[in-house]
């Protein structure tokens, strides 16, 4: 595998050209919330604002990453844009020939997902790096130089950008099973968040049925099961921090190590003719399908007997469950079959 995962100046120009646009969104994104915000912040500031600021910091009542970076909408929005630029490197090429042509470029499938990779791993890293160095300097030249967290850097920025990895990772991976860049978009949004979502509405169906669960619903966070499944969801790293010298810090380090290869596994074996279906592969169809109605039901049950009273009433949960199971089923049946494929 590491072999492939050498540069590829032909390959690498390709993917450049066909998504050069949020690729550079990736480093202008990381400024607006970094450096731009850490400019603003510290140096383009009125002396009465730099002297409070001063002096709570000296006081211990925040750290100096509170004030100059917006880190949950940075995390956010560079989600996003990884997720989209996954969708057009892969799904994007789905439509009309262009999947065709690179088919038939004299490289192995392997070697054009990992260069799909590479290019918007280069770009992730390069832009957090610089952005940090960016962040550093701009502090550095204001009077909350004593302040500055190297520590920040290392643990909170160092774990955003590995979980950022993470998920465009799992995307590509997604994209390589999806004949289309839109399902590819909505299923890596649905699966980042799934153990914790599933595990959270099949809790509530449990709780209209079992007492003793209902009773300890309000301690679910205590839920070893609760832990597990919320930090198997890429969405939640994504979302929040967690500390490295804990072990389920090291999770999208691991999806990384495991989804790289899988990806290159599954591209290798893509049907062309399958492209702009929901999934490529009919093996998936069956799966997809009734796993979907099966969650809509549980989520429809949920939501229905939840704006009613709330009083854990077991009709209003079934009648909600069959309602959204049925609408999911015949949704799916439209469309699992149905070729979404646009012209190029």
């Amino acid at each position: 595998m590491w072999n492939k995962l050498a540069w590829n100046r032909a390959l690498w120009s390709k993917d450049y050209k066909q998504a050069k646009f949020l690729l550079w969104m990736l480093p202008v994104i990381t400024f607006l919330f970094m450096g731009f915000s850490t400019y603003f912040s510290l140096l383009a500031i009125d002396d009465d604002t730099l002297k409070w600021r001063l002096a709570d910091l000296e006081d211990g009542v925040y750290q100096l990453s509170a004030i100059t970076n917006n880190e949950a909408m940075l995390r956010v929005a560079l989600a996003i844009v990884v997720i989209l630029l996954a969708a057009l490197l892969i799904g994007g090429e789905r439509r009309g020939s262009m999947n065709d042509f690179s088919f038939s470029l004299p490289y192995t499938r392997s070697e054009l997902f990992f260069s799909k990779w590479k290019i918007g791993a280069v770009f992730l890293i390069a832009s957090v790096l610089v952005n940090v160095l960016i962040d550093i300097g701009f502090t550095l030249a204001s009077k909350f130089a004593p302040y500055l967290e190297l520590g920040y850097y290392m643990k909170e920025t160092g774990s955003m950008t590995i979980a950022l990895l993470a998920l465009f990772t799992f995307a590509l991976v997604v994209g390589t099973f999806t004949g289309n860049w839109i399902t590819q978009v909505v299923l890596t949004g649905i699966f980042s968040v799934f153990p914790f979502g599933f595990y959270f509405i099949c809790t509530y169906g449990f709780m209209i049925h079992a007492p003793a669960v209902r009773a300890a619903r309000w301690n679910i966070e205590d839920n070893p099961l609760f832990i597990f499944a919320s930090n198997m969801s890429l969405g939640i790293h994504i979302l929040d921090y967690t500390p490295l010298e804990h072990i389920y810090a090291w999770v999208p380090v691991v999806m990384i190590l495991i989804l790289l290869p899988l990806g290159a596994w599954i591209y290798e074996r893509n049907k062309i003719e399958n492209n702009g279906k929901m999934v490529i592969f009919p093996i998936i169809e069956p799966v997809l399908k009734w796993g979907v109605v099966v969650c809509c039901g549980l989520t429809g049950g949920m939501f229905f007997e939840g704006i009613s009273y709330g009083d854990m009433n077991k009709a209003e949960y079934y009648t909600g469950f069959l309602l959204a199971a049925a609408a999911a089923y015949l949704v799916m049946r439209f469309v699992i079959r149905r070729r979404f494929r646009e012209r190029s």
